[in-house]
């Protein structure tokens, strides 16, 4: 079942420099733009979040990758 869980992510994340909050945003979708999604971060110490946000989704054709920078507070 796990393995079918993981075929099925369509939206894959991937860390690039996380001390700068730089990560990777892949749209593995064929035909839908991920604009038409909602997307929330959390960063989370010892069991309680310390800082949340939203990303803001500009324009993101299906198959592309952008690295995107979190805007949070050291």
């Amino acid at each position: 079942m796990f393995e079918v869980n993981k075929v099925y992510q369509y939206i894959g994340f991937e860390p690039v420099d996380l001390a700068k909050g730089m990560i990777k945003i892949k749209n593995k979708y064929d035909f839908t733009n991920l604009s038409e999604f909602n997307f929330d971060w959390e960063i989370v110490s010892d069991g309680k979040v310390v800082q949340s946000g939203k990303i803001p989704m500009p324009d993101f054709i299906p198959k592309a990758e952008i690295a995107f920078l979190l805007p949070f507070k050291r």
